[in-house]
């Protein structure tokens, strides 16, 4: 299923060269009240950085049998994914491809329907933490910021080995950010600058108005 939008931020996303390119999002809340600015890499392969991460993981050499195990289980869920196929990966049938009114396909960008949501994705270069509980130098207007609402994890053993292991992986550099309005202040690209205000309460201003089912 694709979408039709029409909307500020879709269109200046479809006018991007196609190549990859450098992307900021400056003031981006997650889901943990955490705050910061991110640099990426815009319209990265996704595919070629799986392919990556799996060389990579083949030439790792385990010590134990919990970390030979995670090294198995990581290879044959990358490969599931190149191959098209991961029984694990529920998530991608929530989403919807977006195209401009010329019906080409906008790279980098989806739609979360049950949500309501536009989600954008890239390869992380930089991330800039903003501090907490005191005035933040990084906004500049007197903002304080919250503590995470992050729980800690007492991870399994195999879990611990997968996550040290998929710290070398370009494939765990790829994130997804939720371009929604108060979450983010303003994302810069080729010389564009667009902010939740203009940018993402205009373009869900009015649902029915902006988005034609395609089939």
């Amino acid at each position: 299923m694709t979408v039709k939008m029409n909307t500020i931020i879709t269109e200046a996303l479809s006018r991007l060269r196609p190549g990859s390119t450098f992307l900021s999002i400056r003031g981006y809340q997650n889901r943990y009240l955490e705050v910061a600015n991110y640099s990426l890499c815009f319209h990265v392969s996704y595919t070629n950085a799986i392919a990556k991460s799996i060389e990579i993981l083949k030439k790792q050499v385990p010590t134990n049998e919990i970390q030979k195990r995670a090294l198995e289980e990581l290879i044959a869920s990358y490969t599931n994914t190149l191959q098209g196929y991961n029984p694990k990966a529920t998530s991608a049938d929530a989403y919807e491809r977006i195209v401009n009114v010329e019906n080409e396909i906008i790279r980098g960008v989806k739609y979360h329907p049950a949500n309501d949501e536009l989600h954008l994705w890239g390869f992380q270069i930089r991330k800039k933490p903003h501090p907490i509980l005191v005035e933040c130098d990084i906004c500049g207007d007197g903002t304080i910021h919250p503590e995470s609402t992050r729980k800690p994890v007492n991870s399994r053993p195999l879990t611990i080995a997968k996550n040290e292991y998929k710290k070398l992986l370009p494939v765990e550099r790829f994130h997804q950010f939720r371009l929604v309005p108060t979450v983010f202040k303003e994302i810069r690209v080729q010389n564009m600058s667009l902010t939740d205000e203009d940018a993402i309460t205009k373009a869900f201003k009015s649902k029915g108005d902006i988005v034609e089912e395609l089939g």
